[in-house]
């Protein structure tokens, strides 16, 4: 895998576009499985499998980097901005060299995935990916804080953000 082929990296379709095609395919599926054997083993099955994909996926492209890992953070969460939709609202509350602190007020995929009755899969789909992004680089070179989600309830995400700007170069797998 390319180093800047990555889950954010197509400038041609946004996030809720994405998290939609993937809703189209894997709400039916969820559902199915879930008449099967049952809502809660259905829903672990499935979050399971989403969450080791994407822990692979971030995996991927972490080795691949050639960049420190603040740098590959900074270039995936500089993407993840260009692919934010209309409609997505944030206070940010400190922004600098170390802190990236914001909150989201109000979120479209939230409102998406909420009118489908499934704002859990929404969650496995787009707000764990920034868990998995931070999990991928390294917590020596960035910590990521969330206690909130709107997906889950909430009124607003609380994203509190450290950089350490003196974390190494990539592991290679």
């Amino acid at each position: 895998m390319d180093s800047q082929q990555h889950l954010f990296s197509d400038p041609d379709i946004s996030f809720l576009a994405q998290a939609k095609l993937q809703a189209r395919v894997l709400v039916p599926v969820l559902r199915a499985i879930r008449e099967r054997i049952g809502r809660e083993e259905a829903d672990k099955l499935v979050a399971d499998a989403l969450r080791d994909w994407s822990r692979e996926q971030f995996k991927q492209v972490a080795s691949a980097s050639q960049d420190t890992k603040l740098g590959h953070w900074q270039t995936i969460w500089g993407d993840v901005f260009k692919k934010i939709d209309e409609g997505f609202e944030m206070e940010v509350l400190q922004e600098d060299d170390a802190t990236q602190d914001f909150n989201v007020t109000h979120c479209p995929y939230a409102d998406y995935f909420q009118a489908l009755d499934e704002p859990e899969l929404g969650a496995l789909l787009l707000c764990e990916q920034d868990v998995h992004l931070a999990d991928s680089v390294g917590s020596d070179a960035v910590e990521f804080n969330r206690s909130q989600t709107i997906m889950g309830g909430a009124k607003f995400c609380d994203f509190r953000i450290r950089l350490h700007n003196k974390a190494p170069k990539s592991d290679k797998a």
